[in-house]
């Protein structure tokens, strides 16, 4: 592989990092005219949402294109012998262990709220609309993470078959 494709791969995996943040952010904004203090925000997380989908769309189309922009024009036989299967995935387990990271949060204080709460009914069964979309999402979120790292494999073959067709 050459520089640039190596970087192509990496902006795609980036694309990728930038879209679950848009479906995050976007799916919280569905949240947030039920919370008065955050609901003039809305059209402002609107469209820093659709803001992050354009960007994500603009480097999972053009990673190449970027790519060359951001490392100057090198030979073509110049090839760095790096297993680029092995590197993808590398890149697909850091992307969802940081998306785990990123929505345990919220899951784990769902879970200690209701080890405290002793009231006996269900926990899910008294939460607010808001409150179980927002446990939706987060659970949404960590199934996506856990099988972005698990799945890595199957993930960085479906990332570089993109790459191999725009070449």
């Amino acid at each position: 592989m050459t520089p640039q494709q190596i970087v192509g791969t990496a902006l795609r995996l980036i694309a990728v990092l930038v879209f679950v943040h848009a479906l995050n952010l976007l799916l919280n904004v569905m949240q947030a005219p039920s919370f008065p203090e955050v609901a003039f925000l809305t059209s402002r997380f609107t469209f820093v949402g659709v803001a992050y989908l354009l960007v994500a769309l603009l480097l999972w189309n053009l990673p190449m294109w970027m790519a060359h922009k951001l490392i100057p024009k090198t030979n073509h036989d110049n090839h760095l012998e790096l297993p680029v299967v092995e590197a993808t995935r590398v890149g697909c387990c850091l992307i969802g262990l940081w998306v785990f990271i990123q929505s345990a949060q919220g899951f784990v204080w769902t879970v200690i709220t209701a080890f405290l709460d002793h009231n006996g009914a269900s926990q899910f069964s008294r939460m607010t609309l808001d409150a179980k979309a927002g446990f939706l999402v987060d659970m949404l979120m960590i199934s996506l993470s856990v099988g972005m790292m698990f799945k890595s494999n199957v993930f960085a073959r479906w990332i570089l078959r993109f790459n191999e067709t725009k070449q």
